[in-house]
């Protein structure tokens, strides 16, 4: 499987809907750790639903590498470091 670029429109609507939950999270004083703890574990279970899909793991951590690699350039550039 070839990596895609991601219609911004899809990826907008899911980190909306991140931020609504962070957001919920944050006013319910849930303990900050879960939610990180969320978000890692519904990232293995993505891995694991994509590897059964016939993803390759190689393709996998590319692609994984290069979202990192420009979510930190886009974290940096919004905070001005």
């Amino acid at each position: 499987m070839s990596q895609r670029i991601i219609p911004y429109k899809d990826l907008a609507e899911v980190l909306n809907g991140l931020r609504n939950l962070r957001w919920r999270a944050l006013q319910e004083r849930l303990n900050p750790w879960a939610f990180r703890q969320a978000l890692l574990i519904v990232e293995e279970i993505d891995k694991r639903g994509a590897l059964e899909r016939g993803v390759s793991l190689s393709d996998l951590t590319k692609f994984d590498a290069t979202v990192r690699e420009d979510a930190n350039r886009w974290v940096r550039e919004a905070i001005g470091l």
